[in-house]
């Protein structure tokens, strides 16, 4: 009999604190490892992608990772099993979003994460503090 695998929303500090090297975050490693091993699926949105490049550029530009190493954090995105979900881009997931963001203070980048989480019923792994608060009021926060 095949094991049902839990699906969990990620966001860009979880994926970011477990490839940077100078990043220490057992949450996300656990969850990394897990989602390695085929024990969790892994939902994110399109701007996952876009947030993780962006941070990856920058630093990049600081000096935390090299250039040469750039290429390699890029094919390990791109190589992660994730379930891609687009309901930040509706009309309700922007709503949703938007008055996430309003209630709890959160960025509109951050609040898709947790519309998502919201919508899908599913606990959100973030290593954001803000976002993790929100999270764990709603009783969404992901836990080991």
């Amino acid at each position: 009999m095949e094991t049902r695998r839990q699906r969990v929303i990620i966001d860009g500090s979880c994926f970011l604190a477990w490839i940077l090297p100078d990043e220490h975050a057992p949450i996300s490693e656990s969850v990394f490892n897990a989602l390695l091993d085929d024990q969790l699926i892994g939902v994110v949105q399109p701007l996952f992608y876009q947030e993780v490049g962006n941070t990856l550029v920058l630093v990049s530009r600081k000096g935390r990772i090299q250039l040469t190493e750039f290429d390699a954090y890029l094919e390990s995105l791109l190589a992660l099993p994730f379930e891609l979900s687009d309901y930040s881009t509706t009309s309700n997931g922007l709503v949703d979003t938007v008055r996430l963001a309003q209630e709890y203070r959160l960025t509109v980048y951050d609040a898709s994460y947790l519309a998502l989480a919201v919508h899908l019923h599913l606990p959100l792994v973030t290593e954001d503090k803000a976002l993790a608060s929100a999270a764990n009021d709603l009783g969404l926060l992901f836990r080991l």
